[in-house]
């Protein structure tokens, strides 16, 4: 999948992915490239690529030329992923290509439609399904089966949640808003849901109450940044059952979840204490959850957070030269929340003190904590540049 847009191209690859296809994605075209020499070489080649026709015209016409040289038995069907009708008109005469449209955004009974196409076409084989992993045995999935609801608005804290629970067993479902889980909770099929605290439209405390109504006897189990005593007492106050703090771990989550699914497995659920300012077992665990032809869980993690946090960084100064409290506050929970789930908890705290100072107005601290940010976030990247050179032992590829 070829598609600068991140959420587009992460939303066409889960849902492959949840259809037992095996795939990668890609947010420019020498990276895909790159990509597909190393399957080729392997003997594994792509079958299909998914290609963005928005991009810039002439990437584009050098991309599908680079398809065309490939051999017969190498060469992928191309699907075009346009906004607009006229993509279907491109000629693509001068290309021994097969060529398919499919409309942005795209609906699941039409993408459904183009894969029965290509299958139809494809050589017959057996498709190796791809899941999430946990050293690729069956005994780490005790939970199959299981529905669990996570709410929450961080894209990366997402992704992170729904692994870790995908790789005990359990069938995720992901609500982007307090509202958005209030609506999905009506089907009543939930075991558990796990809710951040914090988020637009409708909070998690009031989609707690309203949940709540409804199904007085589903677990709620917060997320929240912060272990602080008068976080978790809200939690309580507002009808969550429990809590937990960020970054989630992977034995944290099976302990909650034994715990409020499984009543007879009752046991004080541990919490985080305030780490120091990298803690190395939190990219560890996601190095451990491996997609079968993808990078492992923290990389992919690490790439999105690079991509993103400089952007975000530059909003955060330009609010502090304009005084814009809002803005500011927004931007950074957002980081405070994504830089502890990759254990960047010196980072984290200096994104919450900027939501503190902001609310008393201390506008010159906010200036002078913006140069420790620089520093830290400096020394944060080269910390994640040491961990991606350094091998790790675990990672386990399906077969």
């Amino acid at each position: 999948i070829l598609d600068k847009n991140r959420i587009s191209r992460y939303a066409l690859l889960d849902q492959l992915t949840e259809w037992g296809i095996r795939g990668q994605s890609f947010g420019s075209f020498d990276l895909g490239l790159n990509s597909l020499k190393i399957e080729e070489s392997a003997n594994d080649p792509f079958q299909v690529v998914f290609l963005n026709s928005e991009l810039e015209s002439l990437e584009l016409v050098e991309f599908i030329e680079s398809l065309n040289h490939r051999s017969l038995e190498t060469k992928p069907v191309l699907v075009l992923l346009s906004q607009f009708q006229e993509a279907e008109k491109i000629n693509f005469g001068e290309f021994n290509l097969w060529v398919l449209v499919l409309k942005k955004p795209f609906r699941e009974i039409k993408l459904k439609e183009i894969l029965d196409k290509i299958e139809n076409r494809l050589p017959s084989e057996k498709v190796k399904e791809s899941e999430f992993i946990a050293l690729n045995k069956q005994e780490n999935r005790p939970f199959n089966e299981l529905k669990v609801l996570v709410v929450e608005d961080n894209f990366v804290n997402q992704k992170v949640a729904k692994g870790f629970l995908e790789s005990l067993g359990c069938n995720v479902d992901l609500a982007n808003h307090g509202l958005d889980a209030v609506n999905k909770s009506q089907s009543g099929i939930y075991d558990i849901a796990f809710m951040d605290c914090q988020m637009p439209v409708m909070s998690g405390y009031e989609a707690t109450k309203k949940i709540k109504e409804d199904w007085p006897n589903l677990p709620i189990i917060a997320m929240t940044a912060h272990a602080m005593e008068g976080d978790r007492r809200k939690c309580l106050e507002n009808g969550m059952n429990d809590y937990i703090s960020k970054p989630i771990s992977l034995n944290v989550l099976k302990d909650i979840i034994q715990k409020w699914v499984n009543p007879s497995k009752i046991h004080k659920t541990s919490f985080f204490e305030e780490g120091s300012d990298i803690e190395n077992h939190v990219l560890e665990d996601l190095r451990t959850y491996k997609m079968e032809g993808k990078p492992d869980l923290a990389t992919q993690l690490i790439e999105i957070y690079r991509a993103e946090t400089p952007k975000a960084i530059s909003r955060i100064k330009k609010s502090i030269e304009s005084k814009e409290p809002e803005e500011l506050k927004s931007i950074a929970h957002t980081l405070r929340s994504s830089s502890a789930q990759l254990g960047a908890m010196k980072l984290s705290n200096i994104f919450a003190s900027f939501e503190d100072l902001v609310e008393e107005s201390k506008w010159t601290d906010a200036e002078n904590l913006f140069i420790e940010l620089e520093e830290e976030f400096m020394l944060v990247n080269k910390y994640f540049d040491s961990f991606l050179t350094k091998e790790s032992p675990n990672s386990k590829d399906l077969v």
